[in-house]
């Protein structure tokens, strides 16, 4: 007689199913190992691109900028400034957990501790002395064969 088993989708066919592959996941860790942030600084006064390093650009400056004859630029306003860094700590994550997909790490090992100060209710104590008394029966009935 041949018997057919019935299995619930696993997580990883779900994730298939709602378009979440391995291509996908690859191509997201690959964004990821390149990823970079925006930082932003706000400063006080007019600040003008020849003042800045490069790379850092001018996203709005406030209050009224004055310009002298000699160049010299003066406000009473804010400029808010911005440039990308690279982002570590979305790298750092992105490798690991491509080393994770790829199967380089160990398998992680759970351990369970202190099971003798597991508090159980009587319920439960009540039943595990019925189980322990229904294997000894058992176990005694075997050695009288």
């Amino acid at each position: 007689m041949l018997t057919e088993e019935v299995h619930a989708p696993t997580m990883r066919s779900r994730m298939e199913e709602n378009g979440l592959t391995d291509i996908v996941l690859i191509k997201q860790i690959k964004k990821e190992l390149k990823a970079h942030v925006t930082k932003t600084q706000k400063l006080r006064g007019a600040v003008t691109l020849n003042e800045l390093k490069k790379g850092i650009r001018i996203l709005s400056t406030s209050g009224q900028i004055v310009t002298t004859k000699d160049g010299e630029v003066f406000g009473d306003g804010d400029t808010v400034i911005a440039w990308n860094e690279v982002d570590w700590s979305t790298r750092q994550r992105a490798r690991m957990d491509a080393h994770k997909l790829r199967g380089d790490y160990p398998a992680e090992r759970h351990e369970i501790t202190n099971l003798d100060q597991i508090q159980y209710t009587p319920e439960e104590r009540k039943m595990f002395k019925e189980l322990a008394v229904e294997q000894a029966k058992k176990e005694l009935a075997e050695l009288k064969k």
